[in-house]
């Protein structure tokens, strides 16, 4: 069965939100890191939650900044999202980048406090 938002029911409140490069258009190959991760994972504490048919991640209060707001949107909904999937306490989704058109994966740690 297909995870939609509204099944998400995410609760109005600060989440640890991990956000990752998963393709660039300008990059066809991965970036490598020093320690040979694909591309780095950048983890913030954000206020996130869902009603309706909307996904809403405050990246203007996020923190540690800077905010990703250059990276990717802050409001969401159904067609905005891909491969959207709740389990074991985390929810993951792509989307497409502001401007760019580089694809990002966002998991959104809902055990983690």
């Amino acid at each position: 069965m297909k995870t939609t938002i509204k099944d998400l029911q995410l609760k109005r409140r600060e989440y640890w939100v991990s956000l990752q490069l998963v393709h660039s258009p300008n990059s066809p190959l991965p970036i490598l890191t020093a320690e040979g991760d694909e591309n780095p994972v950048l983890d913030y504490r954000v206020l996130c939650f869902s009603f309706g048919d909307y996904l809403v991640i405050d990246w203007l209060k996020s923190f540690p900044g800077p905010n990703p707001l250059n990276l990717v949107m802050s409001h969401f909904q159904e067609g905005d999202l891909t491969k959207l999937d709740k389990s074991h306490g985390l929810i993951s989704f792509e989307t497409t980048g502001i401007g760019d058109q580089a694809t990002y994966r966002i998991v959104i740690n809902t055990l983690r406090s």
